[in-house]
């Protein structure tokens, strides 16, 4: 490690646990914020009337009424005929976001629903319906409709009005937003596992469990924010609608942070630039959430603040994306990760256009799909990548000395015809030095794909890197001496083909074998321990013959006999 990087370390980890510090008061903040939401009383609801099927009235008269008393300085007025012929009493629906409303028949108020005024959360009961009861002897008299805006910009579309009773409207809506629901539910479990994963011992390393929690919190965030934002869902609980609303935003504000700290986790990203980043989401978190605490100012009408940070996120998200892929582009993972990304963004900039420009009641299922496939894709892959990091050396994609300790640790007795060898680079330390760490890096790599080729020519075979230029080989059913000579002479002539081939890379190796015939019972331990002996005699060897020469002597190596254990 250079003493740069031991420098820059301590202040990176500094400054991820001040953003994790800031993150979690944030947090709990806003689950304070949830919970107070959750015990006002906001709305009121009056039905001066008592009550199975849908029918969608498709005409109706609109006209917009400028009133200065209304919340958003006007109401929008609908004549709904109702010329459906019924007998008793039928239900009349539509859905709303962000808006009041007053149901009248000839002029006479049957229905309403309003937010308290002395809500202290808010200017808004979010995503409603009203379900406004009418009877058979009106059929053909005049209803009125009449909607307030909580704020301007609202209802920028006309609302879809049932004739119906309630079972027939719910099952109707639970069928529309069935996708949604499901993919909801998906991006739940996934963050759960996720979660769940980072706090075993699946994963060694703690950097490893802290991407995939914070990669698990954002999936989690993902499926409150749409769950709380569906239709269905405010049909199925109509007492909680403004909890509903600040739930979705409160989710919203939040998710950008848990990505972006995976992001940078997973790519190692330590720019100052990125903690900036990463510092201003928060702030602007903070600031929100207490301007809707003390009711300054709705999350709603901040909305385009909150959409302007997350198309940020999702910017520094390909960014991220397009660098890993610059350094990984021979790999198809990588490949496959970046065209999500641009599904991400082309499906985000769909429902966004939706979302603006024709119905801001809008599921964004095609953005809750693709980032669901990203989250999936992109957990899958990092934790292949950690399994296969904690048990493979990254240099030379051979067993790492974690799982060569897991081997060699095996209880019982080695099987019979077990050969245990151990082999270690001649002269790797003076290659580091006198042509650098590449240099040395290669004999490593070179050596260890000799003995990867030949252990792939032996069934049960176990190659591992058990240090820094050590290697170990475990053969079974290997004839013996026999054998374990076929393969020393095999990996001598590799080595020298190598040489040849390259005469500046001076590759040798010493060796030592232990046979399990030789010692019966013994363990892979002891058998290590035999083989590191005969190694460190064979090394010894070597020194003498060459005189301390670097670029390496070769002899035929022997596999000497050895006296049984008594």
């Amino acid at each position: 490690m250079t003493p740069e990087r031991d420098h820059k370390e301590p202040l990176d980890n500094r400054t991820r646990h001040k953003i994790l510090t800031a993150y979690l008061i944030l947090l709990a903040l806003a689950a304070g914020f949830i919970v107070l939401v959750s015990l006002a009383d906001h709305t009121s609801t009056y039905d001066g009337r008592d009550a199975e099927w849908v029918h969608k009235i498709s005409y109706y008269e609109h006209e917009r009424i400028e009133d200065p008393n209304a919340p958003a300085g006007y109401y929008d007025k609908y004549i709904v005929p109702l010329a459906q012929k019924f007998k008793g009493e039928i239900r009349l629906a539509y859905h709303m976001v962000h808006q009041e409303t007053e149901v009248y028949v000839d002029g006479q108020k049957v229905y309403s629903i309003r937010r308290n005024r002395d809500n202290p959360f808010g200017k808004t009961m979010g995503n409603a319906w009203a379900i406004a009861t009418l009877y058979h002897t009106e059929i053909g008299k005049k209803i009125e409709v009449r909607l307030y805006p909580d704020y301007q910009g609202v209802g920028r579309t006309d609302p879809e009005f049932y004739l119906c009773d309630e079972l027939a409207l719910y099952k109707q809506e639970l069928m529309r937003a069935l996708p949604s629901l499901i993919l909801c539910v998906i991006a739940f479990i996934i963050g759960i596992i996720y979660i769940v994963i980072s706090r075993t011992d699946v994963i060694g390393e703690a950097s490893g469990r802290r991407e995939l929690r914070c990669l698990g919190a954002f999936s989690v965030l993902l499926s409150i924010w749409r769950f709380s934002d569906l239709r269905v869902t405010a049909l199925f609980l109509p007492n909680a609608t403004i909890l509903l609303s600040y739930l979705t935003l409160t989710s919203l504000i939040l998710m950008p942070v848990p990505l972006l700290m995976f992001i940078r986790e997973r790519v190692h990203i330590h720019s100052k630039a990125f903690h900036g980043l990463t510092f201003g989401f928060l702030v602007l978190s903070y600031v929100l959430l207490f301007m809707q605490w003390l009711n300054l100012r709705d999350f709603r009408e901040n909305l385009r603040i909150i959409h302007a940070a997350l198309i940020a996120a999702l910017c520094v998200v390909i960014l991220a994306g397009i660098r890993d892929f610059r350094r990984k582009r021979h790999l198809i993972s990588s490949r496959i990760s970046i065209a999500i990304i641009m599904g991400v963004c082309f499906c985000a900039a769909a429902d966004l256009s939706i979302y603006y420009l024709i119905d801001n009641g809008s599921d964004m299922i095609f953005t809750l799909l693709s980032v669901i496939v990203y989250v999936l894709a992109t957990g899958l892959t990092y934790l292949y990548t950690l399994r296969k990091e904690a048990e493979y050396d990254t240099t030379t994609g051979i067993f790492n000395k974690n799982k060569c300790r897991d081997k060699i640790e095996e209880s019982g007795s080695a099987p019979e015809d077990t050969v245990f060898m151990m082999f270690d680079l001649n002269g790797l330390k003076a290659t580091n030095d006198a042509k650098g760490h590449d240099a040395g890096d290669n004999l490593i790599s070179t050596f260890a794909r000799l003995l990867k080729n030949i252990g792939a020519e032996h069934r049960g075979s176990f190659v591992g890197r058990y240090g820094g230029d050590e290697f170990i080989m475990i053969l079974q059913d290997a004839s013996g001496r026999v054998g374990a000579q076929r393969v020393l002479d095999r990996l001598q002539r590799d080595t020298e083909g190598c040489n040849l081939a390259d005469p500046n890379l001076g590759l040798s190796f010493a060796y030592g074998i232990s046979l399990s015939d030789d010692y019966p019972d013994a363990t892979y331990e002891e058998l290590m321990k035999h083989a590191d002996m005969e190694m460190y005699l064979n090394k010894k060897d070597y020194y003498e013959r060459s005189g301390r020469d670097r670029r390496g002597l070769y002899h035929t190596p022997v596999v000497t006999a050895h006296m049984p254990k008594t």
